[in-house]
């Protein structure tokens, strides 16, 4: 099957990710249309990561470090704390911050995830169990709300432009290589389909099918952080997004333009 003619392909005005022909759309308008359309989905998704990152980590450990005391310190891998044996210093939707020298559990877990500060060991525990790691020896600063207060105001910023940048690198790099993978299995399927397509369109295609599962994982990501989804949910989520581009990368080389048209007979000469 030749490449095909760009006079015989029809023009496709799509400019949706959500359907069989919105793909396919995608992937046969001039390449300005889905580059465009590929940088919003990345912004969108950047901007739902970093919303995630924020709610669920740096302001909790903003609000911890508000409930510091005046005194505390880490020196040698060994943490000297003046407060309560046990205390919640944070807790949001997802994420718990608990002061515990001696990792007794005292101050429990209602949050699917928890950071314990412990004597020697730092305790990260969820739904699946827990796991500590020690201090690293050369860490040696002090743990006082006024030491704290402004190196997290100082570094949150760079954290969150670090988690929004890397994110938008991974969305755009992972998506290309993943759809030049379903692009050769679009361009092998198109040809026993007799469609008229060539590799670039089929590229196109295969990331335009990443768009709306991104899409379900955006959303669940936003109801986890809100506590509207629980962590079942997000995990569901998570696996079907793998299973949605299938759909697509089926149906929308049904929406390809066919080589023949109809009522020509393949096997005849050429003129």
């Amino acid at each position: 099957m030749g490449e095909p003619n760009p006079s015989s392909v029809p023009a496709f005005s799509a400019w949706q990710p959500l359907t069989f022909a919105g793909v396919a759309g995608l992937a046969m308008a001039p390449q300005w249309r889905f580059r465009l359309i590929r940088f919003v989905m990345a912004v969108f998704s950047t901007v739902c990561v970093t919303w995630f990152a924020s709610v669920v980590f740096l302001q909790v450990m903003r609000h911890a470090i508000d409930r510091f005391p005046g005194s505390g310190s880490l020196r040698d891998g060994h943490l000297e704390w003046t407060g309560a044996q046990a205390i919640v210093l944070s807790q949001g939707t997802v994420l718990t911050v608990v002061m515990d020298p001696e990792l007794t559990g005292e101050a429990g877990q209602v949050t699917d995830w928890q950071i314990a500060f412990g004597k020697n060991t730092i305790r990260f525990s969820s739904i699946f169990g827990y796991t500590s790691t020690p201090y690293p020896p050369t860490w040696s600063f002090t743990l006082s709300r006024d030491a704290l207060e402004p190196w997290w105001g100082a570094w949150e910023p760079i954290i969150m432009a670090a988690i929004a940048g890397c994110s938008m690198l991974f969305f755009l790099i992972v998506w290309g290589a993943i759809g030049a993978v379903y692009g050769l299995f679009l361009r092998l399927y198109s040809y026993f389909l007799d469609r008229q397509i060539d590799f670039g369109a089929c590229w196109r295609a295969g990331q335009t099918s990443l768009f709306s599962a991104a899409l379900l994982l955006d959303a669940a990501l936003l109801l986890y952080g809100h506590g509207r989804l629980d962590f079942l949910g997000l995990a569901f989520a998570f696996g079907l997004h793998f299973v949605i581009p299938w759909f697509y990368l089926l149906g929308a080389p049904l929406r390809f333009p066919p080589l023949y048209s109809k009522g020509r007979n393949p096997f005849a000469a050429r003129e």
